[in-house]
């Protein structure tokens, strides 16, 4: 009898160690999804407004190509308004530069980016309607000129 009870206290102490070995296993694989989960939680809380700000820089640069359609319709001035189509297209570009190369921009700073980039389209938005809407005008200004001199003729 005594040799068979250090045979069933290995096993026992076998079956316990092989539990417990299992048991750490088990919690180093939960540990590691945990410290997973943390980190991505981490770094999509800190990288959430750089990529949500480029989304809607992109967005304005669709805003920039109607502006320069739009110009394209102009006679005089073309030139002027593509110019500056080209620079916010220019500081567009910038912005987004600038906001993937620094990991550490607040969103304060990113809005500020930004509603300098909105800014500056509405002014150009504005300015090109105006420049439009003049067009319209002198060319209606032309077509009665030209009816009105056509009538004269007619008289004579």
């Amino acid at each position: 009898m005594a040799t068979q009870k250090p045979v069933e206290e290995s096993s026992v102490v076998r079956t316990v160690c092989h539990k417990l070995k299992n048991k750490i296993l088990l919690r180093r694989q939960a540990l590691i999804t945990i410290q997973k989960t943390v980190r991505m939680h981490l770094s999509k809380k800190r990288h959430r407004p750089r990529y949500q700000a480029l989304v809607k820089i992109r967005n304005l640069s669709g805003q920039v190509k109607q502006i320069g359609s739009m110009a394209k319709s102009l006679k005089s001035d073309k030139d002027g308004v593509e110019k500056s189509v080209r620079k916010i297209q220019d500081n567009i570009d910038q912005v987004c530069k600038t906001i993937k190369g620094n990991e550490t921009i607040s969103k304060r700073e990113i809005d500020k980016y930004y509603q300098s980039l909105v800014d500056q389209i509405n002014k150009e938005l504005s300015n090109v309607k105006s420049k439009i809407e003049k067009q319209k005008a002198a060319d209606e200004q032309a077509k009665l000129r030209k009816l009105q001199h056509e009538m004269e003729e007619e008289r004579k």
